[in-house]
Formats: C-alpha cells, sequence, structure tokens
C-alpha cells in the first residue's frame, strides 16, 4: 500500500528552501563553518533536550486517550509568552497571547474537565520512559482529511459572513 505523501511543494516553500540555502552560504562565507556549525547545534539542543521543547510533545501526542490537544499550565509559560495553553490558543485563535490566561480563568467550565500538563520535564520524562509513547502517539491527519477541515472551516466563514449582514 502506497502512503500519501501530501501535496506538491508550492512557490513559496521553494522559495523558503533558496532563501535558507541561501543565508546558509552567507553564514560559511562570513562566519565560517564554525559559524554554521553553531547555528545547527543550537537547532538541535534547542529542538531536542531544552525542555522548552517538550511544548511540541505537549500539544499534540496523545497522553490520554480521547483527548488529541493539551495544554501545559506551569511557570515556563512566563518566558514562553503562554505557548502552553494549547487549546485555549485553537478554540480561540484571535485572542492574543497575554489574554489567554484570562481566557482559562472565565471559562473553566470548558478546560477543567480536560487533562494538562503541570511540567515539561515530565512530558520529557514520559516519552522517553513509557514503552506506548513515541512517534506513533503523535497524532496527525492525512492530507484528505486536512483538505476537508480546511473546506468546513471555509464555510463555516462564509456562513457566519451571511448570518452578519
Amino acid at each position: 500500500m502506497q502512503q500519501d505523501r501530501g501535496h506538491t511543494p508550492g512557490k513559496w516553500e521553494l522559495i523558503n528552501v533558496a532563501f535558507s540555502i541561501v543565508m546558509d552560504a552567507l553564514v560559511v562565507k562570513y562566519c565560517g563553518w564554525k559559524g554554521l556549525g553553531y547555528l545547527f547545534l543550537s537547532l538541535w539542543f534547542g529542538y531536542s533536550l531544552h525542555p522548552g521543547a517538550a511544548h511540541f510533545i505537549q500539544e499534540h501526542y496523545t497522553f490520554d486517550d480521547g483527548q488529541e490537544t493539551y495544554s501545559y499550565y506551569g511557570v515556563l509559560n512566563i518566558p514562553f509568552m503562554n505557548i502552553g495553553y494549547h487549546n485555549e490558543h485553537h478554540d480561540f485563535q484571535k485572542i492574543p497571547w497575554s489574554k489567554l490566561p484570562l481566557l482559562r480563568q472565565l471559562a473553566t467550565e470548558s478546560y477543567d474537565t480536560l487533562a494538562y500538563h503541570t511540567s515539561w520535564l515530565k512530558v520529557h520524562w514520559r516519552f522517553i520512559t513509557q514503552p506506548c509513547m513515541g512517534p506513533q502517539s503523535r497524532v496527525v491527519r492525512d492530507y484528505k482529511t486536512f483538505k476537508q477541515g480546511r473546506s468546513l472551516i471555509r464555510r463555516i466563514r462564509a456562513y457566519n459572513e451571511t448570518e452578519e449582514k
């Protein structure tokens, strides 16, 4: 069975790849290979071992069956601009990051029943040590389902616009 690979890269994605290659070449020209190595190592450690990188796992890996996304309520939300308020952000995308804690306070009946995390270090620990956790635990939709969802959102927006008139 052949896996659906998604879509063909578009113009802006190709421009992004070209721009990245040009910028990497400029870093090598002006800073040498050590400069490029520094950037790659920063990226590697920033997206792997750093406690803040646990938000990638916290957001969309299924720790409890029946719930696809999770929020984090801990002190690291302060320096990370409330990135842990993931469910709230998805429910109300136009609310600025600075108001997400207030949103949670106002809508406790909606969020108190959901599972959440209080420590990104515990998220890392559980991801590494629990045999049931791994890449297979990530919620991923195939491209066809994604397109159906986007189509539904467009129809809802169009309906809301006609209701406002």
